[in-house]
């Protein structure tokens, strides 16, 4: 049944229509049934007052003392269908006889709204939500709201509710209510089990509707909505904390007003109103879609929380929360131009946000604002998206304090595991504006009672695409914490910030853990606490600057076992931050930042959680942090770094040049930081240059091939540390072959040090006019894994440093260029102490580094200090270790970390004084001293002022200057025993060739009456066991050339 009123013109509704009391005949002859309204018109459709069904004026249910407006009613009600064959235009307000009979007129909002009914408003031109230019805040507002449910708890403690257990004689309510079903009681109680006749009082008064109507608006135009500036917690109202048991978490809709409402410390009755355009307020999806744009439209499809759990029988107050969750519903928005600005609220179920054009910002400069709850949005556009920001209402603070609820908030997240993010701009931009200030004076709210934190904790996945464009996130957000959680940039062009952007931004996938943060059934009152008054709340959890490490990572890491690695990528262009700005990614897991071009100025503080994991960094051309030099000339020291926690590997490469500029530099911390992960640190790779190919699998034919040594002494290890046995060399090199680029290179790079070492060692034990063949064992390892002849690209970390701080060897490659380390001259233009300078192990790991060119230590230091070896190769330059101060004083901050067991320790590395290249005697007096062998087939090794110390040292190069300056605790091979004459500093050419000379004559005048062959032997047993990777090599393996040691 229904009514269908048509006009060839404009039509309007000009008075207002309540069909609350129009029903049908049901088959029992009563008047229960709804019908449908259809207002169709040739022209426009204006209007211009109420459209109401399924609400009236009265008490609240088992009260009597105070009237309230627009209580929701049970039972069915109307749909409508708007019709226009020109433009639908609602007006915001119109003068309306007073609902609490005073007999005058009062201004009233246009509303067109029912309750289980659908809505339905189709124009050939525009719908207009029709602003007021004397009250910006008003706008007319088209909702369903769904229907109550039948019963109160004093009906159903009565007996009044059939069909249900009998109360037993003298049971208690509590203990009653306790036995039965929430899920059964939630499609009877209207208020669950709040006491009815406290609601206002003791309770907040609100709805938690069910079977709420579905809206579609459709125009062939625009769609134009009203930003009103209102809260969602202006009508969806939200009680409860868990301390306080006689208020058990709920939310729920509020349209009709409070009985008392305290404001300012004013108690007055509260009116309250939904004015936030379109809402499905009892659940019911949304569809609108304009052949032109959506500007400025506001569309929430809520979820209400009704109260039930656990009653005590000696208070009949709450002693545990339960809540059942109803309502939410679809959206879906598509604009055959533009979505502009906008407010957009799912609590349950998907967003869908689709603009031919762009989601572009309004005309104040915002985006669309999204919130979620319990669900995920999608946003594509042909060209830009811009959000406001993305978060999660029911954490923010309401703006009036909640009646009778003494003066107490109730904030919870709402999120779910698989709640998510998707922006999609396939010719355009994406922009993440996250300023939580522009939001909430959006809205007129204070910015100075809090940081605004809350605004920006997106979902706990985020997955961002701009496929031929960029990228930009322009103030700090945080993921949520979930083990399900994801994050995905992936840019076409370039990830970064805009020009008006903050100095700082934090981009945080938290890894905090999620049950110590608000939730339904743990609400707080507060959402920002004080570490110095010790008050830990949830901004203390997800903020990660925290500095307690165990509020804002889990006891056991999240994303432990998952298999999605985060990804930040620039395609075709560049990941690049101001170099006045400070932007860090705070990663929880394994991570990929690749651009095709630069990165520069990344701050990262990431984590691997198994030996397998890999974290890269990588550029087609430059990886770089900028140098900022002050007027007086000095080189400003910053906190940006790449920091890596965990396990695994820290892989580092660039097409052309890597330059640490004032950086922190690039370190592993181990578990210093997370006590959850490994106490072992990540090592590093850093290839510089590699504009080529690297030819991982040709290097394992020629290397580990069936027979070959390396491929028999392999061992294959899992996540766990454990090494896995029985297997056949087939298996190992299936394995192998199997394995990403990313997990071979730390094997590889193991393999091809270990024949620069073995060259280095054969080259040194013999003359100089033996010494070209032997070079050819190294030459030959570098050129099967980096096979091209192009390669260019240097290292430098004059201003910075390389340091595995808990474990882990260093690796650097720059085949077609060179490693400076510290500059040349004297540094006095840069505040860093020695032990923030240079490549450092300082517990276990190796220092491997080959270049073509030379590597400089200059003024600047390499040390391993736990037993490791360095191993240094420049095929066509020099090794310069430097003029550095053996004065200069290393005093590493202590290491601090819990083993397995829980307990803490505490490790002190040694203060270690001067700089060049040092392995330096470990602490353990278990390890050895490191090794050190330089290789320089080309050019001279100058140990410099700063001097070459180490166990066992080994030097092969067509001069060594500076003997004097060599200290070996062991034995040595290719070091004179005679102080060369004074030279040229290492560089040019005839300096090169007069320190050659210089040192062969020198070693010709030696007065040693050993021969050189039983110096040689000497030294090679004693460096024999150290040098080979995999399997027992002897000498007697060496010498001949075996597979796999040299062969």
């Amino acid at each position: 049944p229904g009514l269908e009123i048509r006009a060839g013109g404009d039509l309007t509704l000009a008075n207002p229509w309540d069909l609350l009391g129009w029903r049908y005949a049901d088959a029992q002859g009563d008047k229960t049934l709804p019908g449908f309204l259809t207002l169709r018109a040739g022209g426009d459709l204006n209007i211009n007052a109420t459209l109401t069904d399924a609400f009236a004026t009265g008490f609240i249910p088992g009260q009597s003392s105070t009237k309230l407006q627009d209580l929701l009613q049970p039972g069915l009600s109307w749909s409508y269908r708007l019709i226009a064959g020109g433009d639908v235009k609602l007006a915001n307000s119109y003068l309306a006889p007073d609902p609490f009979g005073s007999g005058q007129k009062v201004n009233s909002q246009v509303m067109v709204r029912t309750g289980t009914g659908d809505i339905d408003i189709a124009a050939g031109g525009d719908i207009q939500f029709v602003a007021n230019a004397g009250d910006p805040t008003a706008a007319a507002a088209v909702y369903t709201m769904g229907r109550p449910a039948e019963y109160t708890r004093g009906q159903l403690l009565s007996g009044a509710v059939l069909g249900l257990p009998a109360k037993l004689a003298g049971e208690t309510d509590a203990n009653y209510l306790n036995r039965l079903d929430a899920e059964q009681m939630n499609t009877l109680l209207r208020y669950g089990y709040f006491n009815e006749t406290l609601l206002g009082l003791a309770f907040t008064i609100a709805e938690y509707p069910t079977d709420g109507g579905a809206i579609k608006l459709s125009a062939g135009g625009n769609i134009d909505g009203v930003n009103t500036g209102q809260e969602i917690g202006d009508w969806l109202v939200r009680s409860g904390v868990i301390s306080d048991n006689n208020r058990p978490t709920a939310w729920g809709i509020n349209i009709s007003g409070d009985r008392t409402n305290t404001v300012n410390g004013i108690s007055s009755k509260g009116k309250r109103s939904f004015n936030q355009n379109v809402g499905t307020l009892g659940g019911g999806d949304v569809s609108v879609e304009a052949g032109g744009d959506v500007r400025n439209l506001s569309v929430m499809l809520p979820t209400t929380g009704k109260p039930f759990g656990t009653l005590s029988d000696a208070t009949n107050q709450w002693s545990a929360n339960h809540t059942v969750i109803n309502g939410g519903g679809d959206l879906q928005i598509t604009a055959g131009n533009n979505i502009i600005g906008g407010e957009y609220y799912i609590g349950r179920g998907t967003g869908n946000l689709d603009a031919g054009g762009s989601v572009a910002r309004s005309q104040g400069l915002l985006g669309a604002i999204v919130e979620l709850g319990d669900g995920s949005f999608n946003i594509n556009a042909r060209q830009d998206v811009v959000i406001a920001s993305v978060f999660n209402p029911t954490v923010l603070k309401q703006s009036g304090v909640l009646p009778s609820a003494a003066g107490s908030d109730s904030r919870f997240f709402t999120y779910g595991d698989a709640g998510a993010v998707n922006l999609n701009a396939i010719a355009g931009n994406v922009v993440m504006q996250n300023d939580s200030d522009a939001i909430r004076l959006s809205k007129n709210l204070d910015t100075s009672a809090s940081s605004g934190f809350e605004y920006a904790v997106y979902p706990g996945s985020l997955h961002a695409l701009a496929l031929s464009g960029d990228i930009r996130i322009d103030h700090s957000m945080t993921l949520f914490p979930s083990a399900q959680g994801e994050l995905e940039l992936l840019a076409g062009r370039n990830i970064g910030t805009d020009s008006d952007a903050a100095q700082l931004i934090n981009i945080n996938m938290s890894d905090a853990d999620p049950a110590f943060l608000p939730s339904v059934d743990a609400p707080a009152q507060q959402f920002e606490g004080s570490l110095s008054d010790g008050l830990i709340r949830a901004r203390e959890r997800l903020d990660p600057s925290t500095p307690d490490a165990t509020l804002i990572h889990a006891a056991v890491p999240l994303h432990s076992g998952d298999a999605s690695t985060p990804a930040i990528i620039a395609k075709q262009g560049d990941i690049a931050f101001s170099s006045s700005s400070e932007v860090t990614f705070f990663l929880p897991q394994a991570a990929d930042f690749i651009a095709g071009r630069d990165i520069v100025n990344l701050s990262l503080s990431g984590q691997n959680l198994a030996l397998s994991d890999v974290t890269q960094v990588k550029a087609g051309r430059d990886i770089r942090f900028d140098a900022l030099i002050d007027g007086d000339g000095i080189v400003q020291a910053n906190d940006k770094q790449i920091e890596l926690g965990g396990p695994g590997q820290l892989q580092i490469q660039a097409g052309r040049n890597i330059s640490l500029g004032g950086s922190a530099g690039i370190n592993t911390i181990g578990n210093t930081k997370n006590s959850a992960l490994a106490t072992s640190g990540a090592g590093i790779d850093l290839f510089a240059g590699i504009n080529g190919q690297v030819d991982y699998a040709g290097f394992i034919d020629k290397y580990l091939s069936l027979g070959s040594n390396y491929l028999n002494n392999l061992q294959i290890i899992d996540n766990d540390g454990n090494v896995l046995v029985g297997l056949s060399p087939e298996e190992k090199r299936f394995i192998l072959h199997l394995a990403p680029d990313t997990l071979k290179q730390k094997l590889l790079l193991d393999v091809l040090f270990n024949e620069i070492k073995l060259s280095a060692l054969k080259a040194a034990a013999v003359s100089e006019s033996e010494r070209k063949a032997l070079y050819r064992q190294g030459f030959d390892a570098i050129a099967a894994l980096f096979p091209d002849n192009d390669y260019q690209g240097d290292l430098s970390l004059v201003f910075s440093q390389i340091k595995t701080l808990a474990g882990g060897g260093i690796n650097i490659a720059a085949p077609g260029g060179e490693v400076n380390v510290g500059l040349a001259g004297k540094v006095g233009g840069i505040s860093k102490g020695a032990d923030e300078l240079g490549i450092v192990a300082q517990q276990e790991g190796d220092v491997n580094a080959f270049s073509q060119g030379n590597f400089n230590v200059n003024q600047s230091r390499v040390f391993t200090m736990g037993g490791g070896d360095i191993a240094i190769w420049s095929s066509k330059g020099n090794i310069d270790a430097g003029k550095g101060a053996k004065s200069a004083i290393s005093a590493p901050a202590p290491i601090t970390s819990v083993d397995a067991k829980g307990n803490i320790i505490t490790i002190f590395p040694p203060i270690v004084s001067g700089s060049g290249i040092q392995t330096i005697n470990p602490q353990d007096k278990t390890k050895k001293q490191g090794n050190v062998f330089l290789a320089a087939p080309a050019g001279i090794v100058d140990a410099g002022e700063a001097g070459i110390s180490g166990g066992n040292i080994v030097i092969a190069a067509t001069a060594v200057v500076g003997a004097s300056n060599i200290s070996a605790s062991g034995g040595s091979v290719g070091v004179p025993t005679a102080v060369s004459p004074p030279v040229t500093p290492a560089g040019a050419a005839s300096a090169a060739a007069s320190a050659a000379k210089q040192a062969t004559q020198a070693n010709e005048d030696s007065e040693d009456k050993s021969s050189d062959d039983e110096r040689k032997k000497s030294a090679v047993s004693l460096l024999s066991v150290d040098i080979v990777g995999y399997g027992d090599c002897s000498v007697a393996d060496v010498r001949e050339g075996k597979a796999g040691c040299g062969g």
